[in-house]
């Protein structure tokens, strides 16, 4: 994101997972381009993930925002407070109602997972902590979990993790098995 914006928008572009919160300013609005979504901002806190699958998530926490399939005005859907949507592979958007709280816990260095499956809750530690996890048996990665914790070590972690699971761990430099 530059420092000053130039013009009558404020416009970035994003590849990744980054959280929002924006200015109001009526005057210049913010606008967010990824691969295939257009977000339009006034002024609002929002976290938005472009996800390896094709796909682009939206979770509001304050305000109001746009969110659409770039270049498809027509696709726009409207989103505010515990507002989520996603832009799929197949270009289409569905929202929910969601605890946004909860799912934007990561940007106060909190993982918090309320009834996530193993293999989601993966998709979440690994770039968390830089590391490969494999699972030896993949009936794992269908096990639902509930957990928290406020900036854990990736060892601490893994323990309440295992615990939950009835399942061990080891660790070798950047590559954690399950079994």
């Amino acid at each position: 994101v530059p420092e000053q914006f130039e013009g009558n928008e404020r416009v970035v572009y994003l590849t990744g997972h980054a959280h929002f919160n924006v200015a109001r300013d009526i005057e210049r609005p913010f606008i967010i381009y990824t691969e295939d979504s257009k977000t339009e901002v006034l002024g609002t806190s929002f976290d938005i993930n472009t996800k390896s699958a094709g796909e682009t998530e939206i979770i509001v926490t304050s305000g109001k925002v746009a969110f659409l399939q770039k270049g498809k005005e027509r696709n726009r859907v409207t989103l505010t407070v515990n507002d989520q949507a996603v832009l799929d592979a197949d270009k289409r958007i569905t929202t929910q109602e969601v605890d946004a709280l909860t799912l934007t816990a990561w940007k106060d260095n909190r993982l918090v997972f309320e009834g996530k499956t193993l293999k989601e809750v993966i998709e979440v530690l690994e770039p968390w902590y830089d590391v490969n996890i494999a699972v030896e048996d993949p009936s794992y990665l269908e096990v639902a979990f509930s957990l928290s914790g406020d900036n854990p070590t990736l060892e601490a972690f893994l323990k309440e993790l295992c615990f939950a699971g009835r399942f061990s761990y080891r660790i070798e430099g950047k590559q954690v098995t399950l079994y």
